[in-house]
């Protein structure tokens, strides 16, 4: 069960993004000066703020986080602290290479029995996993996404990628909570009595309400989807049982409850080089055929990449959410270049069924081409002909 516990694909995502557009802010963040003087604030801070447990004053918490450790396979010395001074109850991660600083708050160890206990250790430990994976890559990443985040002058992909982050590393941390335990029953026992103070919880109970406040999130405009009202632990219990039946498959769907329908207007900046990179294929798609690749074609193409050149078009993968600025892109195409004729538009709605948007297409030429709907039908039903015509003519 270990071998599942791998980063998501948004975290790889995030690392591989940071990397390529942050180098300089990604190799400040990777330095051992860097390093060095954040894990000394945090020493401090432990030991100012916080009681430290020993292992023989404290048998249960530190065997059971031993014993955690061993399912998860991390093989580090384990310290465990007691917050002064707050009655709520929560745990935390401080993380140092080589080392595991668990922070508890309020009656966790009285509240939770030993499978819930092992699991909100194994949720901790998940965290300290994937801070050293890749020799340290995503504590990188997640390090300069927060304090770019926190910036004044941070944009909003920024703001948003670190909001992002913060939900998926929860995500994958309540898999390790699941794989400590013993299973989904401990790890969502474990989290739903850290949101409520109850001393009892039905893990059934919960996970059917689960379902239902995320089936009606599903419904649910994108404006009422906001911090205030998301439902995080319904959707970290209900992420979990998805994982726990189908594994990384069930990925895809997740992140539709993690993130939400993906907008042009709150991308992140791992979603905005996604969308780049389904732009930049389906503008090689687009241009397939040669007689399309016309001076005035290939200059509208470079308003979108300066950079771009022709490439045999590999798959097009773009949301089913970003429908209408996929079609406003094909749209552009069937009239950039007067001199391309009538065949422009019989391609673009050629690929626009490709992709399932010959609607949306054919909707938004009735509209801005002021064409109608036979003339729409025409244009598909004599794109054979046209098409040959124009390769028999070659490019313009």
């Amino acid at each position: 069960m270990t071998a599942r516990l791998s980063p998501t694909r948004f975290h790889r995502r995030l690392r591989d993004t940071l990397a390529a557009q942050e180098p300089g802010l990604f190799r400040w963040y990777s330095s051992d000066a860097y390093e060095a003087e954040r894990v000394d604030r945090m020493r401090l801070e432990l030991l100012r703020s916080s009681y430290r447990m020993s292992p023989e004053r404290h048998e249960r918490p530190h065997r059971l986080a031993r014993d955690a450790a061993g399912a998860l396979e991390v093989d580090a010395p384990i310290a465990l602290y007691q917050l002064h001074s707050t009655a709520q109850a929560n745990a935390g991660l401080c993380f140092a290479p080589g080392e595991v600083h668990i922070v508890l708050s309020g009656p966790l160890v009285a509240a939770l029995d030993d499978a819930e206990l092992a699991a909100l250790f194994g949720h901790e430990l998940a965290h300290h996993r994937l801070l050293t994976l890749d020799d340290g890559a995503y504590r990188v990443a997640s390090d300069l996404i927060e304090a770019s985040a926190t910036h004044d002058s941070a944009g909003a992909a920024f703001v948003a990628a670190a909001l992002r982050n913060r939900r998926w590393t929860e995500v994958y941390a309540d898999r390790g909570a699941a794989i400590a335990g013993g299973g989904i029953a401990p790890a969502i026992g474990c989290l739903v009595k850290l949101a409520t103070g109850l001393a009892e919880v039905s893990t059934a109970d919960y996970l059917a309400q689960a379902r239902e406040v995320v089936a009606r999130l599903a419904d649910a405009e994108p404006t009422e989807r906001d911090d205030a009202t998301h439902p995080e632990t319904a959707v970290r219990a209900v992420a979990l049982e998805l994982w726990q039946a189908r594994g990384d498959d069930a990925e895809p769907e997740i992140a539709q409850l993690v993130e939400g329908a993906v907008a042009l207007e709150t991308l992140d900046v791992v979603q905005q080089s996604d969308v780049a990179d389904a732009t930049r294929r389906l503008l090689d798609r687009v241009l397939a055929p040669a007689w399309m690749r016309s001076d005035a074609a290939l200059a509208h193409a470079r308003r979108f990449f300066p950079d771009y050149a022709w490439a045999a078009p590999g798959e097009i993968a773009a949301p089913a959410s970003l429908a209408d600025y996929v079609s406003y892109v094909l749209l552009d195409f069937a009239v950039v270049d007067p001199s391309l004729g009538e065949v422009a538009l019989a391609h673009v709605l050629t690929v626009a069924a490709e992709l399932a948007l010959r609607d949306p297409v054919a909707a938004l030429a009735r509209k801005e081409l002021k064409l109608t709907a036979s003339a729409i039908a025409e244009h598909e039903q004599r794109a054979p002909s046209l098409f040959a015509r124009a390769a028999e003519d070659g490019a313009p």
